[in-house]
């Protein structure tokens, strides 16, 4: 079976959570961005779930990649990860792998998914990026359910 990808790095760290991704080079990339991340060697398998629920880590967020395998991948982790640990996921949009998106567009989900569906100026103030840069990258990921305000009126970006 399988290793997880840098798991005994973020054990002898400490780590109690992480990103977790298919591939070697999504999670490289997670790191390059200074998110501690370990990688499956796929969309994961028993053993490795077995090793992730000894490892200490508590919190996962799930970065699978945006096609069908990534999908149930989500759904095979949390299944057999939902004891006595946190799972969120970041949806990656169909087609993309973590590597694909920038660091903004990575800071713009995680002010979404740490806080909730916000006003584009609240985006921009927890990223620290401008309102022309968070509206571009919206656009660019077609964040789902995603609802902002901007000028008093609403936007559903689907």
């Amino acid at each position: 079976d399988k290793p997880v990808y840098l798991l005994n790095f973020a054990i002898k760290d400490g780590v109690t959570s992480v990103l977790i991704c298919e591939s070697q080079i999504n999670t490289l990339y997670a790191h390059s961005l200074h998110y501690y991340a370990l990688g499956l060697f796929g969309t994961g398998s028993y053993t490795q779930y077995k090793e992730l629920k000894r490892s200490g880590i508590r919190k996962f967020t799930l970065c699978l990649d945006g096609d069908r395998g990534g999908r149930l991948g989500t759904k095979r982790f949390i299944e057999a990860m939902k004891e006595d640990v946190l799972i969120d996921v970041i949806e990656m949009p169909e087609g993309k792998d973590l590597n694909d998106l920038s660091n903004e567009s990575l800071k713009i989900i995680h002010a979404i998914k740490d806080n909730g569906i916000l006003q584009i100026n609240e985006i921009c103030d927890n990223t620290g990026m401008d309102i022309k840069m968070v509206n571009s990258i919206i656009n660019e990921l077609l964040l789902k359910d995603l609802v902002v305000e901007m000028n008093n009126k609403m936007y559903s970006i689907n």
